[in-house]
C-alpha cells in the first residue's frame, strides 16, 4: 500500500494479529536464541533495524534480558556459545549469579541486549495505520478462496504455512506443524518483569506480557502437544481438548503444572506463578531443522503468487520492503 498499490487484506479472524503473532513470547530477536544457525542470525542482523524504524515505540529495551546456559542436556557448551556471540557481534555480559536462577544448574548466566515487544501497542499501531491508509482495505471474518484470484494482479499468502491449497501446485510445500500451548501467569514479585531464557535444548523461558502484570511461559518440549508434517496439520486428538487459536481458560485443561514442575528446577519461586489462561495455536516451521533450529523468513514466488514463509516477527518490515520491490519489478 505504501508503494501506491491498492491492497485488500482477507482476515479470517475478527481482528489483526490474532494467531501466530499473538501466541508468542514477544521477543525482539537479535539472534541470541539461535546459536546453532547462521542463516537466522544473519537475517536478523539486517532486518531488526528496519522493524525498529517502523515500530520502535512498541519495543522495550529497559528490561534486563537473561540467557542462562544449562549444564546438562544443552546442545552446545559454554565455549561454543561464547564463540557464537563473538562471531555475530552480539553484546553480552557474564554474571556471577542471578537472584532468580539456581546457579548450580548453569554453566554460565548472560545478560544480553535484546528487547521485548509490547504486543498490544504493536497491534494498536498497525490497526491505526490500516485505518488511515487510503488504498488498503481489510475484510475481517472473511476467508479468501481461489475464485477471488482473478480479481487481483498479485496474491500474497501470509498464513503461516496454512492455505497451501490457494497456491499453484508447483509452489505448495510441506511444513512441520506443532500444536502448542503458552500459559499466561501472574508471576511472584521476584519474577515480575523478568525475561529469562534457558538454552539450548529442551528448556524453557518466561517473559513479561508488557502492558500487564502477567508473564508468558514457553517450553521447548512440554508446550508441544503433537507434531506433523504435510500441507496442513493432522487432525487434533480429542483427548487434548484444544481448539487452536482459542484460549484455554481452565488450568485443569492446561499443561500448566508440567510447565511449573519443569521450570522450578531452574528458576527460584517459579512455583508461585498463578495460572490466568493459556494461549494455544500452531508453531509452523520448515521440516528437518532440528539440528540447526533455523527460523528464517522466506518469500516464495511463482507468477502472480507470493507466499511468505515466516520466521521471526522482527523480519516483517524488511520482508514487506523486499516483497514490494519484487512486485515493482514485475510491473
Amino acid at each position: 500500500a505504501s508503494k501506491g498499490h491498492n491492497c485488500t487484506i482477507y482476515e479470517k479472524k475478527d481482528s489483526i494479529l490474532s494467531c501466530a503473532s499473538r501466541v508468542n513470547q514477544y521477543r525482539f530477536h537479535r539472534g541470541y536464541h539461535y546459536p546453532r544457525t547462521v542463516e537466522t542470525v544473519k537475517q536478523l542482523n539486517k532486518t531488526t533495524q528496519r522493524f525498529q524504524e517502523e515500530y520502535g515505540e512498541a519495543i522495550n529495551f529497559d528490561l534486563n534480558n537473561i540467557y542462562a546456559l544449562a549444564k546438562e542436556k544443552s546442545l552446545i557448551n559454554l565455549d561454543q556459545y561464547i564463540d557464537f556471540l563473538e562471531l555475530n557481534s552480539l553484546k553480552y555480559k557474564i554474571l556471577d549469579s542471578h537472584l532468580s536462577l539456581k546457579r548450580e544448574m548453569f554453566s554460565a548466566i548472560f545478560e544480553v541486549e535484546e528487547g521485548l515487544i509490547n504486543f498490544s501497542l504493536l497491534k494498536k499501531t498497525i490497526s491505526n495505520r490500516i485505518k488511515k491508509s487510503r488504498n488498503l482495505n481489510i475484510k475481517f471474518n472473511t476467508n479468501f478462496n481461489t475464485k477471488l484470484s482473478d480479481k487481483y494482479d498479485f496474491i500474497i499468502i501470509c498464513t503461516y504455512g496454512f492455505s497451501s491449497n490457494l497456491l499453484p501446485d508447483e509452489m505448495r510445500k510441506e511444513y512441520k506443524f506443532q500444536l502448542i500451548e503458552k500459559p499466561v501467569v501472574k508471576p511472584p514479585a521476584s519474577l515480575n518483569n523478568q525475561s529469562i531464557v534457558i538454552i539450548d535444548g529442551p528448556f524453557m523461558c518466561i517473559d513479561p506480557l508488557l502492558g500487564t502484570d502477567y508473564s508468558v511461559l514457553g517450553n521447548v518440549k512440554h508446550a508441544i502437544y503433537q507434531s506433523s508434517c504435510g500441507y496442513e496439520p493432522k487432525s487434533i486428538s480429542p483427548t487434548y481438548g484444544i481448539t487452536p487459536w482459542e484460549d484455554i481458560k481452565n488450568s485443569s485443561k492446561s499443561r500448566f503444572k508440567i510447565f511449573i514442575d519443569h521450570g522450578k528446577k531452574y528458576i527460584n519461586n517459579f512455583e508461585k506463578c498463578e495460572f490466568k489462561y493459556s494461549m494455544s495455536g500452531y508453531r509452523v516451521i520448515n521440516p528437518n531443522r532440528e539440528k540447526t533450529d533455523d527460523r528464517p523468513t522466506y518469500i516464495n514466488n511463482s507468477g502472480k503468487f507470493f507466499e511468505i514463509s515466516s520466521g521471526k516477527i522482527d523480519t516483517c518490515s524488511w520482508t514487506a520492503d523486499y516483497l514490494a520491490k519484487l512486485i515493482d519489478e514485475k510491473n
